[in-house]
């Protein structure tokens, strides 16, 4: 479960084979997590469903919808919870 006050967030940090993505729900609702790049192009979505409250971790391989690696540069993710929308930067060397 969140912590007392802690309303729904979303964090992404470089990692060794790509990037972690957590993410955490005040209330059960249908999320879907994006990656897009900095023209605003969609890279890879790496998760849609309804979730339970409570915390969540996706890990992003660095790879695109095909499979292809992606390489350095500067990505958005995006979580939409219900009606909320939160976006992280997110810079990949």
């Amino acid at each position: 479960m969140l912590r007392a006050g802690r309303k729904t967030f979303l964090t992404a940090r470089k990692a060794a084979h790509g990037a972690v993505v957590e993410f955490g729900l005040e209330s059960a609702v249908e999320a879907t997590i994006v990656i897009y790049d900095v023209s605003g192009r969609r890279v890879r979505e790496l998760t849609r469903g309804v979730f339970e409250a409570g915390r969540y971790e996706r890990i992003w391989d660095g790879r695109n919808e095909g499979g292809a690696a992606t390489g350095a540069g500067v990505y958005f993710v995006t979580l939409r919870a219900g009606a909320e929308v939160i976006a992280q930067k997110l810079v990949m060397m």
